[in-house]
């Protein structure tokens, strides 16, 4: 009786070992406005390093202006067989930028930006099928209990 309640248990568990991630991606420019309006030149340039660029405004304003070229591949295929072949691999390059916006202070007031945060969120139907198979195998489990207990 022992093995069988194993039995179950492992097998309600396995959606546990194969759930699904999705990644959802975030703008950071807010958060880089919360953190960075306010700031002078100075402490930016602190953090960040020296700007790639300054561009002179109207005004005596600037901007410091950061540029990065980001490398991302996506392989398409099925990933789990052993004789693993890509359908399709893309290569892309993009440029992510951060500009902060500087009055005639050397303060900022604003910034821009296209960089992103990636946050990994597991996928509604994946956690409601891996919370049912837990709860089928609890289920089974008493009631394998309840029937050991008449016998």
């Amino acid at each position: 009786m022992k093995n069988v309640k194993l039995f179950i248990l492992i097998i309600a568990l396995i959606p546990l070992l194969s759930s699904c991630w999705s990644t959802q991606y975030i703008s950071l420019q807010n958060k880089y406005n919360q953190e960075w309006k306010g700031s002078s030149k100075k402490e930016i340039i602190l953090e960040f390093g020296i700007p790639d660029r300054i561009l002179d405004l109207d005004d005596d304003e600037s901007v410091l202006v950061y540029e990065n070229n980001v490398n991302q591949t996506n392989v398409n295929g099925e990933i789990g067989r052993r004789d693993f072949e890509a359908e399709s691999i893309t290569k892309t390059e993009r440029q992510q930028y951060k500009e902060f916006y500087l009055d005639n202070n050397k303060i900022c007031y604003s910034v821009r930006t296209n960089e992103v945060q990636e946050i990994r969120q597991s996928e509604p139907v994946r956690t409601a099928i891996l919370v049912g198979s837990i709860a089928t195998g609890v289920t089974l489990i008493t009631i394998l209990n309840i029937l050991s207990r008449k016998q």
